[in-house]
């Protein structure tokens, strides 16, 4: 066997992973964006017809590319559901850095007749990096009274493992002794909302997402869309989420 032979088995045997990772990397990509403009989950198959059109004008020699780009409904629904995820473990990793922390909460009934709870946190570190986003939007299946609110945040922040003392409430009776304190006063300070317009601005953004063309949403989809549209300090780790996703080829083709 000659070693030109072995050479080219070698470049093809390298070029196929990174033609899947690309073809992964490119579904997460482009969920992300679904989510972020509120479209349809099916609309992933849309976008691989025109881009299959494009490469046939366009590059034709790279079609094979195009056409294992994974974008079926259900597949867009699991990316972006991963990329939720991703958010939540990146906030959960950066909580033990916060000195405090504060929450703002306010709940709308979506087209399906339930009260979506949505709760966004805003904290901030020594530091003074201030840093807001959605924790989750928890449906609200039976009342919606003052304690069952009170319970599903709790439920949430331990969830989090949010520490309750370090929750800005009552600030007025803290008095700063020490230098140390005066900036852990003024941390606290700024961690608080000012008011929940958080909440208000998500609520349009939810009812354009669970519209009567899409009533059947699930609630959980609805969180991962809206975590992922709302999120307003971080991004998702794509390269992350690819690196631990095994590359498989799509096996559906679009002509």
């Amino acid at each position: 066997m000659s070693e030109w032979f072995i050479k080219k088995q070698q470049i093809m045997f390298t070029k196929i992973p990174q033609e899947n990772e690309a073809a992964v990397k490119v579904s997460y990509v482009l969920s992300e964006l679904i989510a972020k403009h509120s479209k349809p989950f099916t609309e992933g198959d849309f976008i691989k017809t025109c881009l299959i059109k494009t490469a046939e004008i366009i590059c034709p020699g790279n079609l094979k590319a195009f056409q294992n780009i994974s974008l079926t409904r259900n597949t867009v629904a699991e990316r972006i559901t991963e990329l939720a995820c991703n958010l939540s473990n990146q906030i959960k990793i950066k909580i033990p850095t916060f000195e405090y922390f504060s929450i703002a909460c306010d709940e709308s009934t979506d087209i399906g007749g339930t009260a979506q709870l949505a709760v966004f946190f805003r904290a901030c570190d020594m530091e003074f990096n201030i840093f807001e986003e959605l924790l989750e939007i928890i449906p609200m299946f039976d009342t919606t009274t003052g304690e069952d609110v009170f319970v599903s945040v709790v439920e949430l922040l331990k969830k989090y493992d949010l520490p309750l003392e370090k929750l800005s409430s009552d600030f007025y009776s803290f008095v700063p002794t020490r230098y140390v304190e005066i900036r852990r006063f003024a941390s606290k300070i700024i961690s608080m909302f000012s008011s929940t317009y958080q909440c208000e601005q998500l609520f349009p953004l939810m009812n354009s997402n669970k519209s009567p063309v899409r009533s059947r949403l699930t609630d959980t989809h609805l969180n991962a869309v809206l975590k992922v549209a709302s999120s307003n300090n971080m991004s998702p780790e794509i390269e992350k989420l690819v690196g631990e996703k095994r590359c498989q080829i799509s096996s559906k083709k679009n002509y």
